[in-house]
């Protein structure tokens, strides 16, 4: 039996709040809902120094974030997304940078998922939630939501086409039950 893996390359991000972000096959972003956000490109620190965010505008509503905590360093792809007013960041495994390190392997049946933040954006403060995957899955077994995710030994998977992604996180966007503990960052003095 082969066992597929999941390359949920999440675990520094947000690392300081109890929560596991839930990873989803399909993105939180469409055409009609993807933005370009002018003030989330920057470097953000965190409010205790030890987390560096470095948002970079690499296309027409695309980013890319670089994220150092502890010496260690996670690279995503990023949309801004809006969604009834409300911001919020599609975060996906940097493709290129997963095919270098995967780069040698014969066969490593890994699919990248991404996982979604809720933002909010100041001049100089950023704020970031992850949807949490345990959350989620006692609300989905309460009948709060029929959203579709599988068990799987990790914790839950979003099965969820994107449409149906957004309706989740319009859903809850002010429960503070379906988020982890707000993580909060100020813009480093650009040069």
């Amino acid at each position: 039996m082969r066992t597929i893996r999941f390359a949920v390359a999440i675990i520094p991000l947000l690392a300081v709040s109890a929560c596991v972000p839930l990873p989803s096959l399909n993105p939180l972003w469409d055409e009609e809902h993807a933005v370009c956000e002018p003030g989330l490109a920057g470097t953000w620190v965190s409010e205790e120094d030890d987390e560096i965010i470095t948002i970079t505008e690499t296309d027409r509503n695309e980013y890319r974030m670089i994220y150092v905590a502890g010496g260690e360093v996670s690279q995503y792809e990023v949309r801004a997304v809006r969604l009834e007013g409300r911001l919020f960041l599609d975060l996906y495994p940097d493709q290129e940078l997963l095919d270098k390190r995967l780069q040698g392997e014969v066969y490593l049946p890994l699919i990248p998922t991404h996982f979604f933040l809720r933002a909010v954006l100041d001049p100089d403060r950023l704020e970031l939630a992850a949807l949490d995957d345990e959350a989620i899955g006692k609300k989905h077994g309460q009948g709060e939501t029929e959203i579709p995710l599988v068990r799987w030994e990790d914790g839950w998977l979003l099965t969820a086409q994107t449409d149906r992604n957004q309706n989740l996180v319009v859903q809850f966007v002010d429960d503070p039950d379906a988020w982890s503990s707000p993580n909060l960052y100020h813009r480093c003095g650009e040069e």
